[in-house]
């Protein structure tokens, strides 16, 4: 597991675990208030933020394989359930956020969660009604996005069998009463509703706007989120998984095209699970992998179908052969594929693609963080960071140093740039075309980039030293002894 607080979000639950104030992102908006506070509880048994919030996503990880379990069992069958539960447990998607602190395991939790209790009322057990609704209500908790992309699903399993419109009026209260329980103390912590309207929606506008053509994106970045849905919806489900589940869809076109199955209520159960969130994810936004969790429990359920269906029909081709073998055959290959998908690692970066390359590199930046804290003091040294995520959680654990990082961001089809500034507990942004940074004569500044560029004209302007650390990795830092100015790229450094 990670060794460090993973990313941005990471440290700012970590930070909410002490001061909670989505204005400073602690965590970022809308605020997961009750992930909050379950860390928060968590947390005063490990005093480790970082290891808190991976034991709560262990946690969830064994909840969500056992739900899954019991639901697949009541849709399709016990080998289905036991087929499903075993890829699962090996997903890559599923696996490497179970690694990391994030909130993201909850989705996959809670969508579960609510399917199976309305999957139940679906078949009759019309007591669960209330407890689903409590439920649903209460994911939001965790994460907001739950209750609009879940809500249809619910509101199909209850109107199916319920014609009590006093046990509906009864659940709908329960489904509200439930929001409160969050949604209230969140309006306090924030400042009242003004506040934190203002911030959400800075945020998700901000966000929205970067891809989608429905909020001044360009088709360009709309169509590059959307082939990031796509790639992350094929390697979410695995490799392998997704060739089955396709091969599977090609050799039942014909059944495919004439629609029959729609009518099927497991059939529409499935799509009202995956339909909501996909759709937002390839017309509204998505930013991490992590989001595809809340319909990949879907898919999974729907690819241990797939294959018990394939180990049927392979069975009547070879009948010698038992169909129980076909189907160890094929989840054997799924899972060494989910395994191999997780633990071959990528060249470790972090541009959408989770294995535990990712981890290691993310906790091997952390690393050299901490060799360049631990040889170059706070009061004669300056940190300069290309990585936004870098420099937050630099200041999460050495809050001692000042600090620097740049950023650029893609909005409405173009690039902007932006530079964060860290001093005495005190940050600050700002964006403009061209950025002014004075630097003490009288201090040393570590270059924590990985732009080579960059370093080369460093090394031009005020010379460049190097230090090798136990692993082979270098840091780079320049002594500032010396009055200069000078330009590299959007920013105008002045010496002394």
């Amino acid at each position: 597991m990670a060794k460090f607080l993973y990313d941005w979000d990471s440290v700012g639950f970590a930070l909410a675990f002490k001061n909670y104030n989505i204005a400073l992102h602690q965590p970022h908006p809308p605020g997961y208030i009750l992930y909050v506070a379950i860390g928060k509880s968590v947390n005063y048994f490990f005093n480790d933020p970082n290891f808190s919030m991976i034991f709560i996503n262990i946690i969830l990880s064994v909840l969500t394989v056992i739900l899954i379990y019991f639901l697949a069992k009541n849709m399709f069958s016990r080998n289905v359930a036991l087929i499903a539960s075993f890829i699962f447990v090996f997903n890559p998607f599923f696996w490497f956020y179970g690694e990391i602190a994030s909130v993201y395991l909850s989705g996959a939790f809670f969508a579960t969660l609510i399917a199976y209790t309305s999957y139940l009322v679906l078949q009759g057990n019309t007591k669960l009604i209330y407890l689903s609704a409590a439920f649903l209500g209460i994911a939001g908790g965790f994460r907001q996005e739950l209750i609009f992309f879940m809500f249809p699903l619910w509101l199909f399993c209850i109107f199916y069998k319920i014609r009590d419109y006093k046990k509906i009026i009864a659940a709908f209260l329960m489904l509200i009463a439930s929001v409160m329980v969050w949604f209230i103390p969140t309006i306090y912590l924030a400042g009242g509703y003004e506040s934190y309207s203002i911030h959400s929606q800075t945020l998700l506008f901000t966000c929205f706007s970067n891809f989608s053509v429905f909020f001044g994106g360009s088709i360009n970045s709309h169509l590059m989120m959307d082939s990031l849905v796509i790639t992350w919806s094929i390697l979410g489900m695995g490799i392998i998984s997704s060739f089955i589940l396709i091969l599977y869809l090609f050799l039942n076109l014909k059944k495919i095209f004439k629609l029959d199955f729609i009518k099927k209520t497991k059939v529409i159960f499935l799509i009202l699970w995956i339909i909501p969130a996909i759709l937002f994810n390839l017309l509204i936004y998505i930013a991490k992998p992590g989001y595809i969790l809340i319909y990949l429990p879907a898919f999974v359920l729907i690819v241990a179908y797939v294959i018990s269906k394939f180990s049927i029909n392979l069975n009547k081709i070879f009948k010698k052969i038992p169909k129980k073998y076909f189907a160890l055959i094929l989840v054997f290959i799924c899972i060494l594929s989910g395994i191999i998908q997780f633990t071959n690692p990528s060249q470790g970066t972090q541009s959408g693609i989770v294995d535990y390359g990712v981890i290691k590199t993310s906790d091997n930046d952390m690393e050299i963080i901490n060799y360049a804290v631990e040889n170059f003091s706070s009061n004669e040294t300056l940190l300069f960071f290309s990585s936004e995520n870098n420099w937050r959680r630099s200041i999460y654990y050495h809050p001692d140093y000042e600090s620097y990082s740049y950023y650029s961001r893609l909005k409405a089809g173009k690039n902007y740039y932006g530079l964060r500034h860290y001093k005495n507990n005190l940050n600050s942004v700002s964006e403009a075309e061209i950025f002014y940074v004075d630097l003490d004569s009288n201090k040393k500044v570590v270059w924590l980039i990985n732009n080579p560029d960059f370093l080369s004209q460093i090394k031009t302007e005020i010379g460049l030293n190097k230090m090798e650390l136990p692993d082979g990795s270098m840091i780079y830092y320049s002594e500032l002894n010396l009055q200069k100015k000078f330009q590299i790229y959007n920013f105008a450094f002045k010496i002394g």
